[in-house]
């Protein structure tokens, strides 16, 4: 499998969910990068009622590597779909640790 890497600015200090995946233990915070398989990808935010209200996408692929999104007000708040995700299910992406995540210029991607 190929990945990519996506940076997430905005919105600042929210929990960014990836592709539906509502139930990740662990959910990034953005401003983030995430590394995601090749291909189209979600990226939303949750309100206080569980419904999205942020919501940006992404196609990673051997041209777009590495991808910078803000993500956009969703008017009115649309419902997420929690009950079609178990709690066991693995996010399809994982928050790493990047050049830019502290407020520096990003470098190159580490894209494996």
């Amino acid at each position: 499998m190929a990945y990519g890497n996506v940076r997430i600015g905005e919105p600042k200090d929210r929990k960014v969910y990836i592709n539906g995946v509502y139930t990740a233990l662990t959910p990034p915070t953005s401003p983030c990068t995430v590394t995601v398989e090749y291909g189209p990808n979600t990226f939303e935010t949750l309100n206080d009622e569980k419904k999205i209200d942020f919501r940006g996408d992404a196609v990673i692929d051997e041209a777009h590597r590495y991808v910078v999104i803000t993500l956009a007000a969703v008017d009115p708040p649309a419902p997420a779909l929690l009950s079609t995700v178990s709690p066991q299910s693995p996010s399809a992406a994982s928050a790493t640790p990047q050049a830019g995540d502290a407020g520096e210029a990003p470098n190159k991607p580490n894209v494996p």
